[in-house]
């Protein structure tokens, strides 16, 4: 992905994901396997096997298959927030994984929501989220009614 460290130091960010699956039958030249960074992809019996720990989500191995025998499983976005640079950096907390651009929407609203109501005169995001907690900012986007979002 492009400049992938940008979502990092945001304070609302967002990562394409894709979950691969094959849906053919491979032969097995392992090109899935070459292109995979993360190691993810590995050719067993002939046939892909994808270690869901390691995989990034990021479609590689798809777009390289030269027979178009992985497709998606799923699609939807990594929401990533409090990320910024400067003198005291913070990178990024995941919020939520595969999220559908309707749950970003949803999202986005509640976190800006209480960036408003809890925000100390030019205090980023990952501030707040520092210094009222975690599980109080997870508690205020639920009671925004985001519980299906989350």
């Amino acid at each position: 992905p492009n400049a992938c460290t940008q979502v990092h130091i945001a304070d609302f960010g967002l990562i394409a994901q894709v979950v691969p699956r094959l849906a053919g039958d491979c032969v097995a030249c392992g090109v899935c396997e070459e292109v995979c960074e993360e190691g993810a992809v590995t050719l067993q019996d002939r046939w892909p096997l994808f270690d869901v720990q390691r995989c990034l989500n990021c479609g590689l191995c798809i777009r390289a298959c030269p027979k178009k025998v992985l497709e998606p499983e799923a699609q939807g976005f990594k929401i990533l927030v409090g990320g910024k640079l400067g003198r005291h950096p913070r990178l990024a907390r995941e919020l939520k994984a595969l999220a559908t651009e309707e749950e970003v929407l949803k999202t986005l609203s509640a976190v800006l929501s209480f960036y408003k109501t809890h925000c100390q005169r030019g205090e980023r995001l990952g501030s707040i989220i520092e210094r009222l907690g975690w599980e109080t900012f997870l508690e205020a986007l639920l009671k925004s009614g985001q519980d299906q979002a989350l």
